[in-house]
């Protein structure tokens, strides 16, 4: 009897640190993303500004890395934007490294400016960086309207029923 409780309880354990190692992120996982932007530069230095949130989806993995490409960004903010969800972004490359939960890549939309004039917006991610990833601001009717600066960000998942991000694939033995 002891050595069949012995034997399904390493079993039991075996199972458990195996599934520990399970990727902790899936195709299609959305992640939230919180921060703050510091206009460093431009026209009108330093009013704009200010907070944002939103939201990006991330695809497939990448073959032999932990990167993951992301398919859809939707950041919700103002930053000199109407509203940066009411634009379109493009994000050819746009992608997430979840070895250290960062964006790395470009992600841009062309807007027109409370004046009128031909707009685009950039954000600039760099791998690891959470302090003090470039944006730009680019007015393209009067570039010297420009404006530029620094965002700070944090990714947390937006997945429903997980107690945190370490317990994403533990399931039932999860605390």
């Amino acid at each position: 009897m002891k050595i069949a409780l012995f034997v399904m309880t390493s079993a039991a354990l075996l199972l458990m640190v195996t599934n520990a190692q399970a990727d902790p992120v899936f195709p299609g996982e959305v992640f939230d993303i919180s921060g703050t932007a510091t206009q460093t530069g431009g026209s009108d230095c330093c009013t704009h500004g200010g907070t944002f949130g939103g939201s990006f989806t991330i695809g497939s993995e990448i073959d032999s890395s932990t990167d993951w490409i992301v398919t859809a960004f939707n950041p919700v903010c103002t930053l000199g934007i109407e509203t940066c969800s009411s634009v379109a972004w493009d994000i050819p490359g746009l992608e997430f490294d979840a070895s250290n939960g960062t964006l790395l890549g470009d992600a841009s939309a062309d807007y027109t400016g409370n004046g009128g004039d031909s707009r685009t917006f950039e954000f600039m991610f760099e791998d690891g960086n959470t302090t003090d990833d470039p944006y730009t601001d680019t007015d393209n009717t009067t570039p010297s309207n420009s404006r530029n600066g620094t965002i700070s960000l944090s990714v947390t998942s937006s997945a429903p029923g997980t107690a945190s991000r370490r317990c994403q694939n533990r399931r039932w033995y999860c605390l």
